[in-house]
């Protein structure tokens, strides 16, 4: 396989030469120092990494969860990272100077379902048995991304569909682009809870609230792991559960008004439960209002007959006490 940089370098020397051979030489430096700049701009590469709260049982470091390895001692290890080509090839293309970013999944109790951390690899080291590499100028998120957040902004485009990869199941590492670091550093930059922040905090307590009380979605509800419905690499839908029927139902949650690009999100997941189950699969989006595309959409039937989605306003409402 060709390696790009390297070729556009190769090219710059050849040019030099050519040019060498008609002029001073000033116009051939000039050249090439240009194609070196855009050399050393595209040789860096960014990837991402997923770390859980699960129990460490690598000899090559001396902390107990497997977080704390890129965190806390600067090391990323991969067991059996030849078993699936695209980890492999990602391995194979990693090379010192480049960034890695870290998310935790919701088992790493001080950054849960966030990226909290980004890293530069100072080494990697690859055998039959494990890859390695070894991380050192850690930078602490001064906001992390929450998963989300990381939806919401692959859905507005951006960061890359590669980052869609966080939060689901089996995932360990995985190419991104350089633009998706930057997002994110900007994101981090901000230091205080944007519009955009708040909206997703929203949408988190609108999660927790339906799963405590399933029966509110509507009677009969029941919360289903959607680990065991879905297949991987399918994403993390914000509920899934049983309706009295035995049906499969997912939920997309939206606290302000809901867009098109929700009913997108929300076939993909019945897509992905109907070819892991068989099974018949309902749709519900939960919002505080819902635009005319998505209300149009919504009545479109799918494979089995029914509602592509059934949408559902919510209303908050206070109660007051007099306590004196």
């Amino acid at each position: 396989m060709t390696n790009t940089p390297f070729l556009y370098l190769q090219m710059a020397l050849k040019l030099t030469t050519t040019i060498n051979q008609d002029t001073s030489g000033r116009l051939a430096r000039v050249v090439f120092i240009r194609f070196f700049i855009y050399f050393l701009l595209i040789i860096m590469a960014v990837f991402v990494i997923q770390v859980s709260g699960g129990v460490s049982t690598h000899e090559e470091t001396q902390v107990d969860k497997w977080w704390k390895e890129p965190i806390e001692e600067g090391v990323y290890i991969n067991y059996n990272w030849k078993e699936r080509i695209a980890r492999k090839e990602t391995w194979e293309n990693i090379k010192k100077s480049d960034k890695v970013i870290v998310y935790c999944t919701g088992s790493v109790e001080p950054h849960p379902s966030q990226i909290s951390h980004v890293f530069t690899i100072t080494e990697v080291d690859l055998n039959d048995e494990r890859a390695l590499m070894r991380l050192v100028e850690k930078k602490e998120l001064t906001t992390g991304m929450s998963l989300d957040a990381i939806r919401k902004k692959i859905d507005d485009h951006e960061l890359s569909e590669n980052m869609r990869k966080c939060g689901t199941q089996g995932f360990n590492i995985g190419k991104v682009e350089e633009s998706d670091l930057e997002t994110i550093m900007r994101w981090s930059e901000l230091g205080r809870e944007s519009e955009e922040q708040v909206e997703i905090k929203r949408e988190s307590v609108m999660q927790k609230y339906f799963t405590v009380n399933p029966s509110r979605i509507e009677e009969g509800f029941v919360l289903v792991d959607s680990n065991d419905v879905l297949p991987e690499g399918a994403g993390i839908p914000d509920i899934v559960g049983k309706d009295s029927n035995d049906n499969y139902v997912v939920v997309e949650l939206k606290p302000k008004i809901a867009e098109y690009g929700a009913l997108g999100q929300l076939i993909s997941y019945k897509g992905a439960i109907k070819e892991k189950t068989g099974e018949l699969v309902r749709g519900i989006i939960i919002a505080s209002d819902f635009d005319n595309k998505i209300k149009f959409g919504a009545k479109m039937l799918d494979s089995d007959g029914i509602p592509l989605a059934e949408l559902r306003k919510y209303k908050l409402s206070f109660q007051i006490q007099d306590v004196s």
